[in-house]
């Protein structure tokens, strides 16, 4: 009971602490979103100071969680990560502030369009995800990890579908009434479970090519 309880408190903290550093780009970006192209610089910003940095603090938090590694404070990731995260940050944000502003320049200008904006909302956010894993599950450089997650999104179909359907279901779940779960687990409860499923293939990855260097 004292270990669930302690469980579900770490989330709950680490989930408050992300939002905290994710609320002011959601902010910028919903203004935005509502016909104010101008807050793109601001978003741009936030986005790549905070909302990166934190979502990243949060990843390599529940990871250590996942692998059994001793718990180290959602702000000793985060500072000890923050150059490499701004970094990365910076080319992400920029990505995803030029899809919305395109998507809501060629919002109903036809339905091909729409489609094909809507449609490439699934590989942006797969390899955003899969760069959030892979930076806190790899020590590399910043153009490395955004390579690798490329690679990952593209060469791992189903583990992709599998992040994205429990992606989506989650923040469905947390927008659509449970603002509970929005507040205190939205966040680390969806990095805690697509961490597992990525150190599940990870793990079985490396079994396999240790198996393969026994037999050669």
């Amino acid at each position: 009971m004292v270990s669930t309880a302690a469980w579900v408190s770490r989330f709950a903290q680490l989930n408050i602490q992300w939002l905290t550093g994710a609320a002011p780009s959601v902010f910028f970006l919903y203004l935005m979103a509502e016909g104010h192209f101008w807050m793109a610089v601001p978003a741009f910003f936030t986005m790549a100071l905070l909302f990166f940095p934190s979502t990243q603090a949060l990843f390599s938090s529940v990871r250590d969680t996942v692998i059994g590694r001793e718990e180290q404070a959602f702000f000793s990731h985060f500072s000890a990560e923050y150059k490499q995260s701004v970094k990365g940050g910076g080319i992400g944000s920029l990505v995803w502030l030029i899809w919305l502003a395109d998507f809501m320049m060629l919002k109903g200008f036809s339905v091909v369009l729409d489609f094909f904006m809507i449609g490439s909302l699934i590989p942006l956010t797969a390899v955003t995800l899969y760069y959030f894993l892979a930076a806190a599950h790899y020590r590399l450089p910043v153009k490395q990890v955004i390579i690798k997650a490329a690679v990952l999104s593209i060469g791992l179909p189903k583990l992709t579908a599998g992040m994205l359907l429990l992606f989506g279901l989650i923040w469905y779940v947390s927008v659509n009434g449970v603002y509970a779960v929005l507040l205190f687990g939205s966040g680390s409860i969806a990095a805690f479970l697509l961490s597992s499923m990525f150190y599940r293939w990870y793990t079985e990855m490396m079994k396999k090519v240790e198996t393969e260097r026994k037999i050669a």
